[in-house]
């Protein structure tokens, strides 16, 4: 086994080599003009492109708690809520990737409302496919910390404004006396490289 310590655009792999290429909840930071060529790049005729990300998902059973979460946020990074991405309808967002399946790049851009879509990649992936696993979690104030510390935005913020999330996140949960609950939504896009000569450059 060999690891190649690199970024995506940069790294150097061998052609038609791989039957498989995954990320998770990493793909749409790989410039999306290179990412979807580079992966087909790599994989075997008929090998797997599969992209795994998380979003949140409306749901009455936790409405109350994400608002407040929230709200929590707002009140301490008004900056990033500004672009936070809205908890989506699970049954609209998969009818959204059905009417992309033509083009994989267009489906997971809706999937994770990114801005990565390309016309070019739907002629190097075909049969797109997508599978979710709906979950309703609940969080202390400590896990709820703990995941929202792995979010890109964590690192912009100073080190007093993530106390003061900390603070929130107790204050909410003491004040509904139980975990802070979440609905999330795992997500798994899959595509088969094509196996014809017209995904070439």
């Amino acid at each position: 086994m060999e690891f190649v310590n690199a970024q995506f655009e940069d790294a150097s792999l061998p052609r038609e080599q791989f039957k498989a290429v995954f990320s998770a909840s990493a793909f749409h930071w790989v410039d999306p003009k290179i990412s979807w060529q580079k992966a087909a790049d790599v994989l075997v005729p008929g090998g797997t492109l599969a992209l795994v990300s998380y979003f949140g998902l409306e749901d009455q059973r936790s409405k109350r708690d994400q608002e407040a979460v929230f709200a929590a946020m707002r009140k301490v990074a008004p900056d990033i809520v500004a672009n936070w991405p809205a908890y989506r309808d699970l049954d609209a967002t998969l009818a959204g990737v059905k009417r992309r399946r033509g083009n994989v790049s267009k489906a997971w851009a809706w999937l994770g409302s990114y801005d990565i879509g390309q016309d070019y990649a739907g002629r190097l992936f075909g049969d797109v496919q997508v599978a979710v696993m709906p979950r309703l979690i609940e969080h202390t104030p400590d896990e709820l910390d703990a995941v929202v510390g792995t979010l890109s935005f964590y690192a912009r913020l100073s080190r007093a404004r993530r106390h003061a999330l900390e603070r929130e996140y107790q204050a909410i949960y003491e004040r509904i006396g139980r975990p802070i609950r979440a609905s999330t939504v795992a997500a798994l896009v899959t595509a088969r490289r094509s196996t014809g000569g017209d995904d070439q450059r």
